[in-house]
């Protein structure tokens, strides 16, 4: 059972991976030069957005940023002394940072990137090995999401074999599950509201049309 040092200990590190999921990168790197990058491009203020509307070069920097972020939280609450099975909350609470940041008054991206530097933290050899995998698959699907979960599995796969402590990769897997899905939901909201729009456009072409004939 914990006591009331290992509790404050563990509010203080989710209260600083919450600050630090918060800080946000992408709209100062995208500030630098002149841009607001929550109106550019998909006004996400994530490093895919700074990356594809602003600057590959800032991108990438926001990217590694971003990865910081999640892996910072994580190494901090180690420092204080988190117990190990608890050290993927701070990493969790990077995320809900990055998600919600309270300095962009909650308006924030997707923390594929934090979650990666989490998962990172959590489970190093396999993280890497996961990481490779990813961004082979960035390179072949040109989709951070899919590219992502595949990362994903590598990294679990590795874990097993090399007989990695099931406390941390159950936080990692929980941690990139949670993002994943989230991603995952957003984009097929993205998809159907297209799909919606596009129907109601062809319904009023089409009306349109039919009018026309009608009157000629």
């Amino acid at each position: 059972m914990m006591e009331g040092a290992e509790y404050a200990r563990l509010a203080l590190s989710l209260a600083a991976g919450y600050l630090l999921g918060s800080l946000p990168l992408a709209y100062l790197a995208a500030r630098s030069v002149g841009v607001n990058i929550l109106e550019t491009g998909t006004r996400n203020p994530g490093a895919a957005n700074v990356f594809r509307s602003v600057s590959k070069k800032l991108g990438a920097a926001v990217f590694v940023g971003d990865v910081c972020k999640g892996g910072a939280a994580v190494l901090a609450a180690r420092a204080l002394g988190v117990e190990d099975n608890l050290l993927a909350a701070s990493g969790a609470a990077a995320v809900a940072g990055h998600m919600y940041p309270l300095f962009l008054r909650f308006r924030g991206g997707a923390a594929l990137a934090a979650a990666i530097g989490g998962v990172v933290a959590l489970v190093p050899v396999p993280s890497a090995i996961g990481l490779g995998v990813g961004l082979t698959a960035v390179a072949l699907l040109r989709s951070s999401g899919h590219a992502a979960g595949i990362g994903l599995v590598a990294v679990i796969v590795s874990a097993v074999l090399l007989d990695s402590p099931w406390q941390a990769l159950a936080g990692a897997v929980g941690l990139a599950v949670t993002v994943l899905m989230r991603f995952f939901l957003t984009e097929a909201i993205k998809f159907n509201r297209r799909e919606f729009l596009e129907a109601v456009l062809r319904m009023r072409t089409g009306s349109g049309v039919k009018r026309d004939k009608e009157e000629g």
